[in-house]
């Protein structure tokens, strides 16, 4: 994986970005070994999101692995991660959008609170 990396961080800043990944997919070598780990490399800006933790919109070594190890296995891996990376962006959506219902109706309790005791119970 380490090569691989190397070879998609064309420029050697240690980094890759969304073109970088879309231009070497584009090579037979590389489209076969993202085909190996998930066939459904046609969805390359949401395995590049879900590869991309720290939302940087660049792809560091530590992200590319670790993306790399949870996509191995049978198909349905790259939907699941999608579906759990929706999962969290829309949790996320639905705290901001409670704390700012809290913030306009002056509610004491913030609902990332209330949510932690709640799912405590």
């Amino acid at each position: 994986m380490d090569r691989v990396f190397e070879e998609l961080d064309a420029n050697g800043n240690g980094q890759i970005g969304l073109f970088e990944l879309e231009e070497h997919l584009n090579d037979p070598r590389m489209g076969a070994y993202f085909s190996a780990l998930s066939p459904d490399i046609k969805q390359v800006g949401k395995l590049f999101r879900l590869m991309d933790v720290d939302k940087s919109g660049l792809i560091d070594r530590e992200e590319f692995i670790s993306g790399c190890f949870n996509l191995k296995g049978n198909a349905k891996n790259l939907d699941v991660a999608i579906l759990q990376y929706e999962t969290k962006r829309i949790g996320r959506l639905i705290v901001k959008l409670g704390e700012h219902l809290d913030e306009l109706l002056g509610i004491g309790t913030p609902a990332r609170q209330r949510i932690s005791v709640a799912g405590s119970l």
